[in-house]
């Protein structure tokens, strides 16, 4: 024989490395690099999606009576592509916790439908005073999306949540990411995709992550960080176009720790499963 001794056997490790190696799972988004748009992309809190053009948009108005109770700054309203309008907010409790509520107003109609508790598992006792839930609609297929931080008895974290029932009925929520500090979300979709950015709740300088769903946000398959460690970076905006996304954040900190208010941007495409032509609304 050729081979004597231990020889065969450090054959066998190569070739069981490079085998291993060569099933890693392959990156769910192939990343472009970030940039600082000339001119930056303002404040407002949409960020829309059209091939390779990112721009921000103002969000449909919260017009209309909400029914009480309801922590005005936490209402974020989301449009669904056919003329209707989505809205979900904090409803408080007397205790300091609060109830995620979802109502629905349909196109040429001015009163919001009663609203549908989309989650009541809160034990907190911040009241108002964390961030907004985000929330994004898909008349087509009728899905409505949240994304949101909560304390639940299941552990404070990142949720997921969604109504393949136009907004009537929400299904158990999905856990993003656990974490104790509440955190800024933002939420996109395009046919079966989901994605929500976020700021990292266990990062000890704020940074932004992603989470996909390719199955409607019935499970987050995918979990990916967005903005580098040594960038201090809030305030999520997410969208989707096909198989193109886009992440943009408001970043604080960066190179070589300059420091300043600066809006970030990082697009991408989709190399998982597909993302349908058609969504791409959120917020």
């Amino acid at each position: 024989m050729r081979y004597q001794g231990k020889r065969p056997s450090h054959v066998a490790i190569f070739v069981t490395i490079i085998a291993t190696a060569s099933c890693a799972p392959p990156s769910p988004v192939k990343w472009e690099e970030i940039v600082s748009p000339p001119g930056g992309i303002d404040g407002r809190p949409l960020l829309s999606l059209i091939g390779t053009e990112a721009s921000t948009s103002a969000a449909p108005a919260p017009e209309g009576e909400f029914p009480q109770p309801v922590c005005p700054q936490s209402i974020r309203v989301a449009t669904d592509g056919a003329g209707g309008r989505y809205a979900a907010w904090w409803a408080p409790r007397a205790d300091s916790s609060v109830v995620l509520v979802v109502a629905r107003r349909s196109a040429g109609d001015g009163a919001w439908n009663a609203p549908v508790i989309a989650d009541a598992r809160d034990r907190g006792h911040g009241g108002c005073n964390r961030p907004a839930p985000a929330i994004a609609a898909d008349a087509a297929r009728k899905y409505v999306h949240l994304a949101y931080h909560l304390d639940a008895p299941t552990g404070a974290g990142v949720y997921g949540g969604h109504s393949m029932e136009s907004g009537t009925y929400f299904h158990d929520p999905v856990a993003i990411v656990y974490g104790d500090r509440p955190v800024a979300t933002s939420i996109a979709t395009s046919g079966e995709v989901v994605a929500v950015a976020y700021v990292d709740p266990n990062s000890a300088r704020p940074r932004i992550a992603l989470a996909l769903s390719h199955t409607a946000g019935h499970l987050y398959e995918d979990r990916i960080d967005v903005s580098p460690s040594s960038m201090r970076a809030t305030d999520p905006r997410v969208a989707i176009d096909g198989q193109r996304i886009a992440v943009a954040w408001t970043a604080e900190e960066w190179e070589a720790g300059a420091q300043g208010s600066r809006t970030m941007l990082r697009m991408g495409t989709l190399t998982g499963p597909a993302a349908t032509r058609e969504g791409g609304r959120g917020q």
